[in-house]
């Protein structure tokens, strides 16, 4: 009997976490409206009581008059975890990465750094102020991906120097046919950034720091 016990306690645990797992599609709205009415599904609960666990049917059994509490939800997190989680589980002294964040790949970093780099001797070697400051802005933000700085990202992301960038190369280009074209590729690199930062993407975000860093250095080469 006690053997079946566990196995049936067992087999709601597993259930549970199914369940939790198809949780993570839905928005963050919806989450804790979703696991809060989980017991509701087959109309039973898994309740945990005094460190052990028990299913609750409906108002019938042992467990339906003892007093517990469902397993924590998943939620966004915040603060130092946002930079290294989507999706925590909250209700303890500490936070619980539930699905961590997409990782940028070795190759990625490496390349970002390059580009890091010769931004930085191209922000040296400009002689116009503002070019400077667009070409510092880009270092910037390359920096902030490449370390996965999503809060300090999102701070940049919303500035007046990001929002300023693609008009700013527009004004420098003075018309230029060519010049106007890496400054085009400019702001549809700033756009896709913003969009892959908002979504936690980390190669995407690389990919489009790195794209942003060629078209403002391929500017500055030719300006």
């Amino acid at each position: 009997q006690a053997q079946k016990e566990r196995e049936k306690e067992n087999m709601a645990l597993y259930a549970f976490f199914l369940l939790v797992g198809s949780a993570k599609g839905l928005q963050l709205s919806r989450r804790r409206s979703f696991l809060n009415n989980l017991a509701g599904c087959a109309g039973g609960a898994l309740v945990l009581t005094d460190g052990d666990t028990a299913w609750a049917d409906g108002n019938y059994g042992s467990a339906a008059k003892q007093e517990g509490f469902l397993l924590p939800s998943p939620l966004a997190p915040t603060g130092k975890m946002a930079e290294i989680c989507d999706v925590v589980a909250l209700g303890r002294e500490d936070e619980v990465c539930l699905q961590y964040k997409q990782q940028i790949s070795a190759y990625e970093a490496m390349k970002m750094e390059q580009a890091r780099d010769d931004i930085g001797d191209a922000a040296a070697a400009a002689k116009d102020d503002e070019l400077k400051q667009v070409l510092e802005e880009v270092r910037l933000l390359i920096g902030l991906v490449e370390k996965s700085k999503y809060a300090e990202l999102d701070e940049e992301l919303a500035s007046p120097a990001f929002a300023a960038l693609g008009s700013m190369l527009e004004k420098l280009s003075g018309g230029n046919a060519s010049q106007l074209k890496y400054a085009s590729a400019a702001k549809a690199n700033a756009k896709e950034l913003a969009a892959a930062c908002q979504k936690r993407l980390a190669s995407t975000a690389a990919r489009s720091v790195m794209g942003l860093g060629a078209s403002v250095g391929s500017f500055a080469g030719a300006f």
